[in-house]
């Protein structure tokens, strides 16, 4: 399958400064979504909907009277339901993977409240998730705010979704390990949402629901991932100065494990999948004597080299899913991996201090051995679904975006960092050389 997600932007060239329309989207318009999905269809064989949009929260904060979906989809606002209807239509053939999640998109809070041309924030970072929780939302205007229990609000949602599109696969929380990483330091944070998955969970079998239901996490804070633990501090060397001999890496040092996400969604056996995250230039790995280069701090990516770091063989965590002590299914919930150099800009830690543009490895090839990698691990370990994020590639966010201040550097890097990682390129054409197929 493949994420709906389709990101454009203009901000490759320095161009929409001086017109003043600097803008991207993530997501085609809920009225060319129809058309989206079947293009879709043609690269995938499973309907896919990850749903990334505002939450229309106070929609679903009441419990239906009557048909649901009919109670339902007259609350709803007109763009939602004309997008929901679109992957209805899609999922009709079935075997659809719906993946929806109460987390924002920095895994931190609450999703924020759907309002149409904009979303309302709902909360803080890392307020608790129980289902008894209440919440308040300013619908912008109202003159008091209002509210809604997330639990029901969220079964509410979960359930009109499931009776819409009728998933053989259902996730009701994305990369949420990276939730509890996000807030260890507010004890009982992740907890809480634990209570709250398995809460739904149990009230979807009792509806008689009999699809798998899952989370998803990210396969390296899975493993445990740390840089500098696997590899140490890495050296910046002149520009053309040659590949250092590595020393091997030792895999338990690399990926010591750290499963205490799952173990507690895991609870009265609630978790039917290990659906995986996983992309791995994360890694910073070489396939082909890979370097990150470093440019000035004006460089448009393409400036001069004024130092490289060259990257060594990190152990491919794939070859170690076994010491992940999973016995039920593994799935890969998305995937990506870059086919173009991808520029980052660092603005000045200090003042004095110079900002820098570092550029990282991407080519055909990377991306192509990468899939691979996953297609077969994905074989071997008897997989039900793959996932690739992206059909379409878009350019990176060149750095003039961050040091114009047209978005924040953070927000620039974000957004580079699933760059070029298409099934085709920007204009719609098939790529060569990827193995993308049934696993």
């Amino acid at each position: 399958g493949i994420l709906q997600l389709r990101v454009t932007h203009n901000m490759a060239e320095p161009g929409c400064i001086e017109l003043a329309n600097c803008s991207y989207e993530f997501e085609v318009p809920a009225s060319e979504s129809l058309a989206w999905v079947e293009a879709l269809a043609q690269h995938g064989n499973m309907p896919v909907l990850h749903w990334d949009r505002p939450m229309p929260w106070m929609s679903f904060s009441e419990d239906p009277v009557g048909d649901p979906v009919a109670f339902y989809n007259e609350r709803l606002p007109t763009e939602l339901r004309t997008y929901v209807d679109a992957y209805a239509a899609a999922f009709s053939v079935g075997g659809g993977y719906l993946a929806l999640t109460p987390l924002d998109g920095s895994r931190r809070a609450v999703k924020p409240h759907f309002v149409v041309g904009g979303e309302a924030p709902v909360g803080n970072e890392c307020d608790s998730m129980a289902p008894d929780q209440v919440f308040s939302v300013d619908l912008m205007g109202d003159a008091l705010p209002q509210s809604f229990t997330l639990g029901s609000t969220y079964l509410n949602f979960v359930r009109y979704m499931v009776a819409r599109l009728q998933p053989a696969y259902l996730a009701l929380g994305i990369e949420v390990n990276l939730y509890e990483e996000h807030c260890k330091e507010h004890p009982g944070a992740f907890d809480d949402f634990a209570a709250l998955y398995g809460w739904v969970y149990d009230q979807l079998r009792a509806d008689g629901v009999q699809s798998p239901i899952f989370a998803t996490f990210t396969l390296l804070d899975l493993m445990d991932f740390d840089e500098n633990n696997c590899q140490g501090s890495a050296d910046l060397m002149a520009c053309d100065s040659p590949r250092p001999d590595f020393a091997s890496l030792e895999p338990t040092a690399c990926f010591p494990i750290n499963r205490s996400s799952v173990d507690a969604l895991d609870q009265g056996d609630r978790l039917d999948i290990l659906a995986l995250s996983y992309y791995p230039d994360l890694l910073h790995s070489s396939v082909e004597d890979d370097a990150m280069i470093m440019q000035p701090g004006d460089s448009t990516g393409d400036g001069p080299c004024i130092g490289m770091i060259h990257l060594a063989d990190v152990p491919d965590p794939l070859n170690h899913l076994d010491r992940l002590g999973w016995d039920k299914p593994m799935a890969f919930a998305e995937i990506g991996a870059h086919s173009c150099p991808v520029p980052v800009y660092f603005p000045p830690a200090l003042p004095g201090d110079n900002a820098l543009v570092l550029v990282l490895p991407g080519s055909p090839n990377r991306q192509a051995h990468y899939m691979s990698t996953i297609l077969e691990a994905a074989t071997a370990h008897e997989m039900p679904f793959v996932v690739n994020a992206f059909l379409d590639d878009f350019p990176p966010i060149a750095p003039f975006a961050a040091q114009e201040g047209v978005m924040p550097a953070s927000l620039a890097a974000l957004f580079n960092a699933f760059s070029c990682m298409g099934l085709r390129d920007e204009q719609g054409t098939a790529k060569s050389g990827l193995p993308w197929g049934i696993p």
